[in-house]
């Protein structure tokens, strides 16, 4: 027999002793499945409230007004001709309304004040200099402020709270920026210095900024 032939049998052995320790090796280490997915770790970017409440895409208005009543705030279920479901958010006597769109994916504030004494340069200037809101004269010549709240990627029930916050404290100062004056109490003793002290705070904290301007610190 030749040396050739005697070798290729040892060479075959050899690949096939390998080829079981190596199938030992991926046991031993955990590396042979049993079929199921592994469960992947959790991820750090999970959205998660700062009291724990979870993130959701979605609210109802009944969800929507039991948090808002939670806090203390004068609102109510209103429900017109159409069958359209808002809630009437009344700010000491301005009457405010938060509509719901896209099956509740997104919430609006709404403040329209009839027969307003605003005009275009201080609604340009409020748009110029504040962020989060929108104000504009629509048809009727009612000076409006809008705010938006998208569920888009999970929301949790603290951040609805800053939304409502930020609708409060953009009230309080488009009355008194907007509107010449025509200020809003909302619940507080003293009206808010240039620095934002005693402007209305759901739970007795500062309210968010929203005189910051695109680029700046303000969140």
């Amino acid at each position: 027999m030749s040396p050739e032939a005697t070798r290729r049998p040892v060479c075959r052995e050899f690949r096939e002793a390998v080829l079981t320790l190596s199938l030992l090796a991926t046991v031993a280490l955990g590396g042979c499945s049993d079929g199921a997915p592994e469960e992947a770790p959790p991820s750090k970017l999970a959205p998660e409230g700062k009291s724990g409440s979870a993130a959701v895409k979605s609210v109802t208005p009944q969800k929507f007004l039991a948090l808002m009543l939670a806090e203390d705030l004068d609102a109510e279920i209103a429900t017109d001709e159409d069958g359209l479901v808002t809630i009437l958010w009344d700010l000491d006597g301005n009457r405010s309304v938060i509509m719901f769109y896209d099956e509740s994916g997104s919430v609006l504030f709404r403040l329209a004040t009839l027969g307003s004494v605003a005009d275009m340069d201080d609604i340009n200037g409020w748009n110029r200099d504040k962020r989060f809101s929108r104000g504009f004269l629509d048809e009727d010549g009612s000076a409006v402020l809008e705010l938006d709240l998208d569920f888009t990627g999970g929301v949790s029930e603290d951040r609805i709270r800053d939304w409502l916050q930020v609708c409060m404290t953009s009230v309080y100062l488009w009355n008194r920026e907007v509107m010449l004056g025509q200020d809003l109490e909302l619940g507080v003793d003293d009206a808010p210095s240039e620095e934002g002290d005693g402007t209305p705070g759901i739970g007795g904290e500062d309210p968010p900024a929203v005189n910051d301007s695109p680029g700046t610190d303000g969140k």
